[in-house]
């Protein structure tokens, strides 16, 4: 028996693989509950490509032999290259159960984990391998994976760190150890160590747009434009290479130099990336309508907040509300959304084909998008089409332009009625659409000296990719106009010397009176940071939100300038709905002349108080009229793109 099992493994080593399966079967007729002929059938199977035959033969072998580390193991590889993380998991605990020190083993259970979105369950794992054997250096770069999966990019840098000592040329620790820079805001050291994997595997796609993203990170998202474009074409996959348009896509929301037309044949070529099924014809349910929320961002993240009260005070005799969590790394505000929804699906880490199939199985009558080319994006799962009709919301400014998003939710401030939807049809709200929950009192703000006690100070606490050029020279205007201001600029990494050559170069004389403030982990630290600024200067290109909302919760007025494109117009919707549509400025001498006379009239407590009563903040009215629209979806086809309902 031993003689021919050798003669098998022979005719595999030498791919005759026909032969080989036709001895399995021989074999197997003589001894038909043979585990090891059973394994060797699926091994036979697999290089033969017959992923179906060969697990079926694999799990045959393991249950003749349950207890036996290769058969589980080579089962779990094979689910796992078909994308069955939840089988190879599975088997790979029951090897675990068999053999809990094993260091591959628990490797990879780690991998098999991550894949499901499991990051804490992996964490566990892959701590456990490196115990076993502290010279894995897979184990240790895959455990720096995690740490940044869980937000700790100090101690995924650690990790990544020991791996890059055990095996110094890995790109792939290379990769990671740059993607701790990022998450850390070291943008140098993260364009630098970017840099050194496009020299060291110039084909590798991961090098490229990796060195872009960094770019994008600190503003320069124009400079980031040929890494993008290197990278979609190099991407072994197309669900890579989309990922990678997606990106761009994001990119180029914060350039002033892409124009409308641009910006919406950019967005309609993703779908060569991300193709779509055909519009179904489905009927909406008779009785409560069934709408499921798609987000990679339900947690304490901008998205998990504002979408909080809708999955909550939807009317639920006329809705029962899903939602479907690719979240990465869930929290308390997680938790919140959960007990908020008649239906919770964690889908991280599950294929779009699974994904789509709960949403069928589940009847939902309109899939909502919160995540756009954001993140955790799933437009995977929209392009299979499986709710009659699919809305974009909240997340991602539009525009889709993309048959996988029937509607954009808006209102006549960010898209107005006499433009064309930039390619997306709109469900128009008459009021902005969002609402913020300003802080309790507990969480309130002290206020300032006035500002004829001190000095003028501006303020931009918005993401650094905002600030470009365009940005920069509004501001510099600014502080040219009051020599006694000075800005403030807080972002993660906002001190790092990559984005100091920036404003360098952008501020020129007025350069000593702009000061940096780094991203703020407890958003208590972050909130008490307004006090220190006078007026909230808005990024004209892609206006705060968030920021905007924060700021005026504060009684910090927000000076903005409407851009050409729904990112760079939220702001005018957002001081429309506060009361305080004064504060937005067409163009940089009527904002000098409007602050010239406001400025020493500002009074951050009526501010307050008058935000608290204001639409901005009424939850209830958002809901309503959310509700509404969503109705009103499902009545209809899709009108031409740029058309109003609702």
């Amino acid at each position: 028996m031993k003689s021919e099992q050798a003669s098998i493994l022979g005719l595999l080593k030498e791919r005759r693989t026909q032969e080989a399966i036709a001895r399995c079967s021989e074999a197997l007729a003589v001894n038909p509950g043979s585990a090891e002929f059973y394994f060797l059938l699926g091994l036979a199977f697999e290089q033969a490509g017959e992923a179906v035959r060969a697990a079926d033969a694999l799990e045959r072998s393991a249950a003749a032999d349950p207890n036996r580390l290769e058969t589980l193991g080579t089962l779990a590889n094979l689910h796992s290259r078909s994308q069955r993380h939840a089988d190879a998991a599975a088997r790979l605990e029951q090897a675990k159960a068999v053999d809990p020190r094993h260091p591959s083993v628990r490797f990879n259970l780690g991998g098999a984990l991550l894949a499901l979105g499991k990051a804490a369950a992996a964490q566990a794992e892959y701590e456990a391998a490196v115990a076993l054997k502290p010279d894995h250096h897979g184990a240790w770069g895959q455990l720096a994976v995690v740490l940044l999966a869980l937000q700790r990019p100090e101690d995924a840098l650690a990790c990544v760190g020991r791996a890059l000592a055990l095996q110094e040329a890995s790109i792939e620790h290379r990769l990671t150890e740059s993607a701790c820079f990022v998450q850390l805001g070291r943008w140098a050291d993260a364009i630098a160590g970017y840099r050194d994997v496009m020299r060291l595997a110039p084909a590798d796609w991961r090098g490229h747009a990796g060195f872009a993203g960094a770019l994008t990170g600190i503003g320069a998202a124009q400079a980031a434009e040929a890494g993008y474009l290197e990278a979609a074409r190099l991407a072994p996959s197309p669900a890579q290479a989309a990922a990678t348009w997606s990106n761009y896509l994001m990119s180029l929301q914060y350039r002033d130099d892409v124009d409308a037309e641009r910006l919406i044949a950019a967005h309609r070529a993703f779908g060569r990336y991300q193709p779509c099924l055909p519009r179904g014809h489905a009927t909406p349910n008779s009785g409560k309508l069934k709408v499921g929320f798609v987000s990679g961002d339900f947690c304490g993240h901008p998205v998990g907040r504002f979408s909080l009260p809708v999955l909550r005070g939807l009317d639920r005799d006329r809705f029962t509300v899903f939602a479907y969590s690719a979240t990465p790394a869930e929290d308390a505000l997680s938790q919140t959304l959960r007990a908020a929804a008649d239906g919770w699906r964690e889908i991280r880490g599950m294929t779009a084909q699974d994904a789509a199939a709960l949403v069928r199985k589940d009847q939902i009558d309109v899939l909502v998008d919160l995540s756009g080319h954001t993140g955790a994006r799933r437009l995977d799962l929209f392009a299979l089409r499986p709710a009659a009709t699919q809305i974009g919301w909240l997340g991602y400014p539009g525009p889709y332009a993309w048959p996988g998003i029937d509607w954009r939710v808006s209102d006549e401030e960010v898209d107005p009625a006499c433009e064309n939807g930039f390619g997306d049809a709109i469900l128009r709200l008459t009021r902005t659409p969002l609402a913020h929950a300003p802080p309790s009192p507990s969480q309130s703000v002290a206020d300032p000296p006035p500002i004829s006690q001190g000095r003028l100070t501006f303020g931009s606490f918005n993401n650094l990719a905002k600030l470009n050029a365009g940005a920069f020279a509004q501001w510099r205007k600014l502080l040219e106009a009051f020599p006694e201001a000075d800005l403030i600029l807080k972002g993660k990494g906002s001190g790092d010397p990559a984005f100091a050559a920036r404003l360098d170069q952008e501020f020129g004389a007025v350069r000593s009176r702009v000061r940096t403030m780094d991203w703020a982990a407890a958003e208590t630290d972050h909130r008490a940071r307004y006090a220190e600024i006078d007026v909230a200067v808005d990024p004209p290109t892609y206006n705060g939100t968030t920021t905007t909302c924060e700021a005026l919760a504060a009684g910090v007025p927000v000076l903005s300038r409407p851009g050409d494109r729904p990112a760079g117009r939220m702001g005018r919707s957002l001081l429309k709905a506060a009361g305080l549509s004064a504060w937005m400025q067409p163009d940089d001498e009527g904002a000098i002349a409007f602050l010239r006379e406001n400025i020493s009239s500002i009074n951050r407590a009526a501010i307050r108080a008058n935000i608290a009563r204001s639409a901005l903040c009424d939850a209830d009215d958002l809901v309503r009229q959310f509700g509404d629209a969503l109705l009103s979806s499902t009545s209809q086809r899709a009108r031409p793109k740029g058309s109003e309902a609702g």
